[in-house]
């Protein structure tokens, strides 16, 4: 782990409170696709944020923040300050939910909002490096007009046998399937043994999708995860399964 500096390099609303943020560093940053960084506030406090990039770019990396209402370093900052041309403080890599690449069963790569980056930067990383290893992509998110990199995922999807690529809303309808990720997931793979999953997202969609794959006998050996907390879900007391054999 190390401390580095950078310069927004561009800050784009990908969709409704949820900004892409690619920064340029003053150095290059050694990590594995999966892993976070602490991305220091003007205050000197930080917050964790996965990277959405891939350690083939180690001098630019991509940040996915969504806005939590009220939230000193989204409301107070990113989405109210933060402008391309500023430079930030950031510290990294953190964090043991990474893909492991000698594993060679297929993946099941499960999120929701945000949770998307570090599994898109698992999917690029394959891509780059030839692995053979067959993915499956789910991203859940509530609306249409939540869904971003829906083009780029469609196109892997289109140009790749090993990638397949499943969006899912949970409260809208279009010519797609509709639901959470957890109940498609349940849908498609009554028996999930033989593979490996890495699951990211809210705290209720990592719990749910737990439960899904082990009932599916996909065992705990086989089962990463990370889960995201943000104000509301701090304010309400949610949790997730704290199993020691589920690894981070």
């Amino acid at each position: 782990m190390r401390d580095y500096t950078g310069t927004v390099e561009s800050l784009d609303e990908v969709a409704p409170n949820v900004r892409r943020l690619l920064i340029a560093l003053d150095r290059p940053l050694s990590f594995n696709p999966g892993q976070y960084i602490q991305l220091v506030m003007p205050d000197g406090d930080s917050r964790p944020y996965s990277v959405a990039s891939t350690p083939a770019a180690p001098d630019r990396i991509e940040l996915h923040i969504k806005r939590s209402p009220g939230g000193v370093c989204t409301d107070g900052w990113v989405f109210k300050h933060l402008a391309v041309g500023d430079g930030v403080s950031l510290s990294g890599p953190y964090g043991r939910f990474s893909f492991r690449p000698l594993r060679s069963e297929p993946v099941l790569l499960l999120g929701s909002g945000t949770g998307l980056a570090p599994l898109k930067s698992m999917v690029q990383h394959i891509a780059e490096t030839g692995g053979e290893h067959s993915v499956i992509l789910y991203h859940g998110v509530a609306t249409r007009t939540d869904l971003y990199d829906h083009e780029l995922f469609e196109a892997w999807d289109a140009e790749n046998d090993w990638f397949s690529y499943r969006p899912a809303l949970s409260r809208d309808e279009w010519n797609s399937r509709t639901g959470r990720v957890p109940a498609l997931l349940a849908e498609d793979y009554p028996r999930a043994s033989g593979h490996t999953a890495y699951v990211c997202g809210s705290p209720a969609m990592v719990n749910d999708t737990l439960r899904v794959l082990m009932k599916a006998r996909l065992f705990p050996r086989d089962i990463f995860r990370e889960d995201f907390f943000d104000s509301r879900d701090r304010a309400s007391g949610a949790h997730i399964v704290r199993s020691p054999l589920i690894r981070r």
